[in-house]
């Protein structure tokens, strides 16, 4: 079997895409049409247009248990190789738009049914 998914290859759709070209057309590996599923779908999933095209083209050589299967198969190897994004650090303001906001808020507090009045 295909080393699956190098670590390197985590950021590059291009290359689970060439995996579920291999294992559809039975290219240096045993023909496996779920395999093929599985890695297409992650491709897509990073945005992979033609790997969205070819995993709905294989879908209609499968059964619903072996689509299944390779859906499970995928979220099982991207669960595993992938960290949780978390979210990106605010950037600290500086200390103008610091004073800005705090007076923004101090104001806010102070008359909280004000609207803003942009004719002013």
């Amino acid at each position: 079997m295909v080393e699956e998914g190098r670590v390197a290859a985590l950021v590059n759709p291009n290359a689970f895409f060439a995996l579920g070209v291999r294992y559809a057309t039975g290219r240096d590996v045993e023909l496996d049409l779920v395999a093929a599923h599985k890695w297409f779908n992650i491709a897509a999933s990073l945005g992979h247009a033609e790997a969205a095209a070819h995993r709905k083209e294989l879908a209609c050589e499968l059964s619903a248990g072996q689509i299944a299967e390779a859906q499970r198969q995928a979220r099982q190897w991207l669960s595993a190789h992938q960290s949780k994004p978390t979210a990106p650090a605010r950037p600290k303001a500086s200390g103008a738009a610091s004073a800005l906001l705090a007076a923004l808020k101090a104001h806010k507090h102070a008359h909280p049914k004000a609207v803003f009045d942009w004719a002013r």
